[in-house]
């Protein structure tokens, strides 16, 4: 599901184009990234049991 539009169904992409999905998600991914870096750096690293230094 994207945008609240399920896009899959029984492991079938439904009506739409791979490369319009490919184009959103690059434009999408570098903000949250960003974002996620600026948590870690604000609460610590957010390290857990699986993280091994």
């Amino acid at each position: 599901m994207v945008a609240g539009k399920v896009l899959v169904e029984n492991g079938r992409l439904l009506n739409h184009d791979v490369q319009q999905l490919i184009d959103y998600v690059n434009h999408a991914a570098p903000a949250l990234f960003v974002r996620r870096e600026q948590w870690l750096n604000r609460t610590g690293g957010g390290k857990n049991s699986l993280h091994q230094p």
